[in-house]
């Protein structure tokens, strides 16, 4: 159990999750009503917020942590749990094409639909988009160079879990998908890229994510409030990534609205499912141009320098590269925008701690851990089962589709003491908001980065800031644990 010092609790009512002014506590431990393993569907954010989906996340990781779902999917809810499997690629791949994609009883064809929209905007899997090492990184550090500690060996098995699955033949996603890949082939484009994505380079934006978010709260500057999202906590890091990636200012609108539509997916939607295809197309066709462009007149931007990676004679096509900027473009935006309304989230339900953290801001840095623990940005990572085995007591068959709930390993009773508290003081190297092991999230220390200026320069202007909870707040509907609108009030320092 993690022990953490004397500051006071500062208890997270359902309030902070819902928005609803004067909503009771979260549903406590053997509560009924709650749902749990007899469910026909996961619980989603909204409309509440995620109190139902906190309150069935607890039952689950006591009576059921490891749970076949009736559509044919398995769940898992257990740090530990969750810990084995994202650290055993051979036996839990990446690929979620490895047997030709999701498999589903009963032939959902809601379900299937929503799975598809899930892959194509990456959601299900951007809460761990890439680490460079195969044991958990430190939480406030950036991962060191890629060693993808995983053995050829482990991904021969993997492979030949695949070559006699009774599934569907096996599939390999497209190039550059660092997400779907499993080792040796994951640990060999990290390598490239990592040459082009350092520390180094993230660091030289400190001065710039300053600039552009003073910008943007300037647009506010006498307002008495205003929207997060639309203010700040979306166009910040579609900007950023536009910057790095070298993306003309002219051409930055164009890439928001592309964010923003792969943002706003609605996977139970027929048309906006067909919308999100139509954003691909086009930010891929954008990418492409791009990227000629820079292999013919290379600049001083990102996507020149994955042009040029070269790691042992081996580099990025055209392809990887569009894919990997295309994830940085989405999972880049999500994180860093939902971790932004989350902190804020937190502050107000505590007033006290937002006093606290002006008068010390060396605490910045803890309050946004404790923040990724107890509001992880996504709710779930998915893995397949490249063969037959077992986990926590429980069968799993070659070919299952496998959920793991981060945001409930990050609760887990039996890693953190008193977790449903917010409590900054805690010690949280444990927390799995950025995921764990070789795909560890690779743009975890932008995300942190951002969060500290963003989170010091609002302290400096603000002497209060305020969640306006007048009107019931809009929350994502479904991996993603935030709200879609977040409207401020504010006290001038």
């Amino acid at each position: 159990m993690q022990q953490h010092g004397d500051e006071q609790s500062a208890r997270e009512p359902e309030q902070a999750l819902s928005g609803a002014p004067g909503a009771g506590a979260a549903p406590a431990t053997g509560t009924t009503g709650v749902p749990g393993p007899e469910v026909d569907r996961v619980p989603k954010v909204d409309p509440d917020g995620g109190a139902t989906l906190l309150g069935w996340l607890a039952r689950m990781r006591r009576e059921a942590p490891v749970w076949h779902a009736p559509d044919g999917h398995a769940h898992v809810f257990r740090h530990e749990d969750i810990t084995k499997v994202v650290t055993d690629p051979a036996t839990f791949s990446n690929n979620l094409m490895l047997f030709g994609g999701p498999r589903r009883g009963g032939g959902d064809a809601n379900a299937e639909q929503a799975e598809t929209a899930e892959q194509a905007t990456g959601q299900a899997e951007a809460a761990a988009p890439e680490t460079a090492e195969a044991t958990e990184a430190p939480a406030a550090e950036a991962p060191a160079a890629d060693t993808d500690a995983a053995s050829a060996d482990t991904a021969t098995d993997a492979e030949s879990a695949a070559e006699d699955a009774d599934a569907a033949p096996a599939q390999n996603p497209a190039g550059g998908q660092l997400l779907m890949l499993d080792p040796p082939e994951h640990g060999k484009l990290r390598r490239i890229v990592s040459r082009a994505f350092t520390a180094k380079m993230v660091a030289e934006l400190e001065p710039r994510i300053a600039e552009i978010t003073n910008e943007l709260l300037d647009t506010v500057a006498g307002a008495d409030g205003f929207e997060m999202n639309g203010t700040l906590a979306n166009p910040l890091p579609v900007s950023v990534i536009s910057m790095m990636l070298g993306v003309p200012v002219s051409d930055r609108d164009q890439f928001q609205e592309w964010a923003n539509n792969l943002l706003a997916v609605d996977p139970e939607d027929p048309e906006s499912v067909a919308g999100l295809a139509s954003t691909a197309e086009a930010l891929g066709a954008y990418l492409q141009g791009f990227v000629t462009t820079r292999r013919a007149e290379p600049q001083q931007d990102l996507i020149s320098q994955l042009c040029s990676a070269d790691v042992g004679g081996e580099q990025l096509n055209d392809m990887e590269v569009i894919n990997f900027s295309a994830l940085l473009l989405l999972a880049g935006h999500v994180t860093t925008s939902v971790l932004l309304g989350n902190i804020l989230l937190c502050l107000d339900e505590h007033p006290h701690l937002y006093k606290e953290l002006r008068e010390d801001r060396d605490k910045v840095p803890a309050y946004i851990e404790e923040t990724l623990r107890l509001r992880s940005p996504f709710t779930k990572i998915d893995r397949v089962v490249a063969r037959d085995t077992e986990l926590n007591g429980v069968r799993l068959a070659k070919g299952t589709y496998l959920c793991l709930w981060m945001l409930s390993a990050n609760r887990d009773e039996d890693v953190f003491d008193d977790p449903d508290t917010y409590l900054p003081s805690r010690a949280n190297s444990r927390q799995l908001a950025f995921g764990h092991g070789i795909h560890y999230c690779i743009g975890a220390p932008i995300a942190r980065l951002e969060a500290r200026i963003v989170l010091n320069l609002l302290l400096d202007r603000y002497s209060e800031i305020r969640v306006d909870r007048s009107e019931r707040l809009s929350f994502h509907g479904s991996n993603i644990f935030g709200a879609r609108s977040l409207p401020l009030t504010v006290s001038r320092a």
